[in-house]
């Protein structure tokens, strides 16, 4: 399963989310975003967070980060509190303040900011003991219900992980439905998982009914018969019947008996 990321990730949409533009800027709209953010456009604040966020090996990029989102987060913008409250509760571009970053991202999740319970989620993630880890589960679970996909898709790697196989996937779906490339990637994993399981569950039946063994054949037969994991093809069907009936099998007995007892149904009278 991939992993959970542990970087404030962009959102797949919505006015409230954490959106991290294209990492490539001319010098002349920097310098024009930068004059915006100095004027006190909280918009150019946070876009102006986001370039430096963005882009950690440029000078003091940390520090610049957090000094324009602090400013907007001070103006009132939601985004801006998600984003200065992971990198303090995480300490990523500076000195760690974890009951601070708590602050701000808990502002940000009452000002509506959807991300925010997952990035709080996070942060938890990194504190040591039972409390903190029930803490982040507990947040993380409420993030999902929320519909935010990258909750849906760590949800979704736990549950695998721990066994719940059905229920990740059910995860997975959900957040492919609301953008998460990475879920995709997991269906697909799954996906391709299954297919190999069945190849082989599909080779070793084709072994085992080569020896003449009655369950093998009767497998087969139902699966040519419903299309599980082959394609449907009653003709072969009935030739896995007959040979599993030959080597002994009641119940494929049965089902030639029911097969053929239709097959030789009087057709209906239409034309007295």
């Amino acid at each position: 399963p991939a992993a959970p990321s542990a970087q404030v990730p962009a959102s797949p949409g919505g006015s409230a989310s954490i959106r991290v533009p294209a990492p490539s800027r001319s010098d002349a709209s920097l310098q024009a975003l930068r004059r915006q953010a100095q004027e006190g456009d909280t918009r150019a604040q946070v876009e102006l967070g986001l370039h430096f966020y963005r882009n950690a090996g440029l000078p003091q990029a940390g520090a610049q980060a957090r000094q324009w989102w602090t400013m907007a987060a001070e103006s009132g913008d939601a985004r801006a509190m998600a984003g200065l409250g992971y990198m303090l509760g995480t300490g990523t571009g500076g000195v760690r303040d974890v009951p601070a970053g708590r602050q701000w991202l808990q502002r940000a999740a009452g000002a509506g900011m959807g991300r925010a319970h997952y990035l709080l989620a996070l942060v938890e993630r990194r504190m040591t003991g039972p409390k903190a880890m029930q803490q982040s589960r507990l947040l993380l679970e409420q993030a999902a219900r929320d519909g935010d996909a990258m909750a849906l898709n760590d949800l979704a790697v736990e549950r695998e992980l721990d066994g719940r196989s059905a229920e990740a996937k059910e995860l997975y779906v959900q957040a492919v439905a609301q953008g998460s490339q990475t879920a995709q990637q997991n269906l697909n994993r799954i996906a391709s998982y299954q297919r190999a399981n069945e190849a082989e569950q599909l080779a070793r039946l084709r072994a085992k009914a080569d020896d003449g063994n009655a369950d093998a054949l009767l497998e087969l037969a139902y699966r040519y018969h419903l299309g599980r994991g082959v394609q449907r093809n009653f003709a072969t069907a009935i030739q896995y019947y007959r040979r599993a009936a030959d080597a002994g099998s009641s119940k494929a007995r049965e089902f030639l008996g029911l097969i053929f007892s239709r097959s030789n149904e009087k057709k209906p009278v239409i034309d007295e």
